[in-house]
């Protein structure tokens, strides 16, 4: 399985296509973590003899894939995180046509907050074509 999926191109993450596209940086995120660093996992994974043996080798000096062991944990603090924030939005009654101004907050740079309806214009193009 992991052998298919090392044949196919490996998208950006959200937060770092979405800096890339509101602000024209690469930021948004600190794991520093790419697309090529996801190709690197899958052949970690493939090449491992054992769990055990992947753990070894993702904790090698210069390794992004570290903390393998913590993943899990790691992801529930950030799931929690981005329920809790749907679950604001949903508590400020807000409506469809003001989601794009909830979601420009979440990606603001500094002290700069991206214009929401330019923010919204930007995504509707890309997604309608």
């Amino acid at each position: 399985m992991f052998e298919c999926m090392a044949k196919f191109g490996i998208l950006e993450l959200t937060k770092v296509f979405m800096f890339k596209t509101l602000w024209n940086v690469s930021g948004g995120g600190v794991s520093k973590v790419r697309p090529k660093h996801y190709m690197t996992l899958l052949q970690l994974i493939i090449g491992a003899n054992s769990f055990a043996d992947f753990i070894v080798k993702t904790e090698k000096p210069g390794s992004v894939w570290t903390r393998v062991s913590e993943w899990d944990s790691i992801h529930e603090g950030v799931l929690d995180k981005e329920l809790r924030a749907v679950g604001k939005i949903a508590d400020s009654r807000a409506s469809v046509k003001s989601l794009h101004m909830f979601m420009a907050r979440l990606y603001k740079l500094g002290g700069l907050l991206p214009d929401p309806d330019a923010f919204e214009q930007t995504f509707r193009r890309r997604w309608s074509t």
